[in-house]
């Protein structure tokens, strides 16, 4: 499932015109509280949120014991991809 979320990034960042990145955006929060930002916000938003979400679950990983927890850094990644 993560290979099919990250390919369908790819297509998508791939596929968004650079104009597109400054385009506004008009969404409700869960609240029912509307919002407008730009297409590059919401990707920071996304990104940095998986960067907490990762985190978290090493945090989670290393409290229950795990000794040798995965790397998320995100320069590895790029590292090994190449």
């Amino acid at each position: 499932m993560a290979n099919e979320y990250h390919e369908e990034w790819l297509t998508y960042l791939e596929r968004l015109p650079d104009a597109d990145f400054d385009k506004m955006v008009s969404y409700q929060n869960s609240l029912g509280e509307s919002y407008q930002c730009t297409v590059s916000d919401i990707l920071t938003h996304v990104i940095n949120h998986g960067t907490h979400t990762r985190a978290q679950a090493g945090q989670q990983l290393k409290l229950a014991g795990t000794e040798n927890l995965p790397v998320t850094d995100y320069n590895y990644y790029i590292r090994r991809s190449k």
